[in-house]
């Protein structure tokens, strides 16, 4: 039997973002909540690093949004402890990721799967910039 951290691991490996996204929602349903968060949030905060590493595959930018959106909902979820030091850790790397992917596509060298410019237009199309870049 091969384990959800196997699967995780190879779908960042393989770059297969949608897949990924569907082994998040699998982990978040069984996931346990109460207890003040401190069985929810190693979870949490493994599948938030795995968002942070997660790449599309060429010419498929978009695959990754899903991914990353759900990442992003666990991180504003009542259950993340922003006190714990691994949360803040594992949010500061989705942000760095996002926001590396976000300026290489915007600047039209493609993003991290090489889609011309088309995740940065998406994000930036209200005439927003990434975080740090005004």
């Amino acid at each position: 039997q091969v384990s959800v951290d196997r699967l995780v691991l190879a779908c960042i490996e393989a770059r297969t973002p949608l897949t990924f996204r569907l082994l998040m929602a699998l982990q978040t349903h069984d996931m346990p909540t109460g207890q003040g968060g401190m069985r929810w949030m190693p979870v949490a905060v493994g599948l938030v690093r795995a968002g942070a590493r997660v790449q599309p595959p060429p010419a498929r930018d978009f695959d990754v949004l899903p991914a990353w959106f759900h990442a992003l909902a666990l991180v504003a979820a009542d259950e993340w402890l922003l006190d714990y030091s691994a949360a803040n850790q594992a949010a500061a790397a989705l942000a760095r990721h996002v926001a590396a992917a976000a300026r290489l596509a915007s600047d039209g060298t493609g993003g991290s799967g090489g889609g011309g410019g088309s995740l940065g237009a998406a994000l930036f199309a209200a005439g927003g910039t990434p975080s740090g870049q005004e």
